[in-house]
């Protein structure tokens, strides 16, 4: 265990709990983003819940077809 590993576990958090990336920057004291950018790493079930803000409600799925 070495102490970047917490900066990575930390900006990883950060950002699965809505922070942004410019004010990780900021907080990691980063003079350019895609030196913060190596810290990230986002779990595959906050992928999943991310995408989910594309799934059609189930009451709404006829409005498509109509459409369609």
């Amino acid at each position: 265990m070495r102490f970047h590993d917490l900066r990575h576990t930390f900006a990883s958090h950060f950002l699965m709990n809505g922070g942004d990336l410019y004010t990780l920057k900021e907080i990691l004291g980063h003079k350019d983003i895609t030196t913060t950018s190596r810290y990230l790493t986002i779990t595959t079930e906050h992928k999943s819940k991310a995408m989910e803000i594309f799934a059609v409600p189930e009451n709404e799925s006829n409005i498509i077809e109509l459409a369609g």
